[in-house]
């Protein structure tokens, strides 16, 4: 099975989310939106591989912590790396690095960009 996950807090919360319809959402409600947005954003690859059993979570707290607590169990953590830290000539960011020296588990690290 592959899980896909979002993790999110009130800093780095996709745009919009927060406020909605007159009222603060929400951390439940947030993280269904998340869920649903990474649902709808991967739907051409679940029907591309339907073979292939995919949860969707949007989990709020800090990335670097709440992805090496999930993956506890996993085969394997594969991260996404933005590029959003302030220094561009560094391989990994603290995320990823985190991630690569405390989860239990193997883990790809995978550039926004290939490098040349």
């Amino acid at each position: 099975p592959l899980a896909v996950i979002r993790c999110w807090n009130l800093d780095d919360m996709p745009p919009g989310l927060l406020w909605r319809d007159g009222y603060v959402a929400s951390t439940d409600e947030v993280s269904a939106t998340i869920e649903q947005q990474l649902r709808t954003s991967l739907a051409h690859t679940a029907v591309a591989h339907p073979d292939v059993e995919s949860s969707y979570s949007g989990l709020h707290g800090g990335a670097a912590d709440t992805l090496v607590r999930v993956a506890q169990d996993a085969t394997l953590l594969v991260l996404g790396s933005r590029g959003r830290g302030g220094f561009s000539s560094l391989l990994l960011g603290s995320v990823s690095a985190h991630c690569a020296r405390l989860a239990a588990c193997p883990t790809l690290i995978v550039p926004q960009h290939p490098r040349v």
